[in-house]
């Protein structure tokens, strides 16, 4: 009776430690692997949908993995072939690679810069369940021309995913933000962008 006792509350114990692993709305209910494990790795990005509000107005992005539509705010849409692909190292740096546009017309936008789980605030959201993405370099490569700005302290640009689905083959990443742009007239702009990216290995 007592070997029996014992081996129920290892699988109750069991269960209990897995399902704390279970960060993401839609993560599996068992995983072998660390969060953080699943985050490492080359990502390429299937689908997303993105709407960009700011002072004028809505602007609408989609996407399905090798091609984008643009929507402004006045409802002009336009299309190109566009390719994203994330890869997240252990060592908490992150490199993602944009191509949109062909031939001379094609434009390639590397950034690089850190990653992180944040710490989770308050019951809003759960430890390990959001990361952080602090860019600070980005170099822009057309047929004509090539540019890298590097970005210190707080002009980094940063960007927050809640991870709803993350398993090994596959991340869904929740946008819901507000950043401010500084133009060169010193004018704030600003804007909020919400949506969803999917990402497969």
């Amino acid at each position: 009776m007592k070997k029996h006792i014992l081996t129920f509350v290892a699988i109750l114990g069991a269960i209990v430690l897995f399902d704390s692993c279970k960060k993401g709305e839609n993560d599996p209910f068992l995983s072998l692997r660390s969060r953080k494990a699943r985050v490492a790795g080359e990502w390429k990005l299937t689908s997303g949908e993105m709407n960009i509000t700011s002072d004028d107005g809505t602007s609408s992005m989609t996407a399905d993995g090798s091609t984008r539509t643009y929507t402004d705010n006045s409802g002009f849409s336009s299309s190109e072939v566009f390719t994203l692909v994330y890869t997240f190292e252990k060592d908490g740096t992150f490199k993602s690679t944009e191509v949109s546009g062909t031939g001379s017309s094609a434009t390639t936008v590397v950034r690089e810069g850190t990653w992180n789980f944040t710490a989770g605030v308050g019951k809003e959201v759960k430890r390990k369940e959001q990361i952080v993405l602090i860019t600070l370099t980005k170099t822009t490569t057309t047929s004509s021309s090539s540019s890298t700005v590097t970005y210190t302290g707080g002009d980094a640009p940063t960007d927050y995913w809640m991870l709803d689905e993350l398993r090994n083959k596959k991340m869904v990443a929740l946008l819901d933000g507000t950043s401010t742009i500084i133009k060169p007239t010193m004018l704030a702009d600003n804007y909020t962008t919400t949506g969803n990216l999917t990402f497969e290995q």
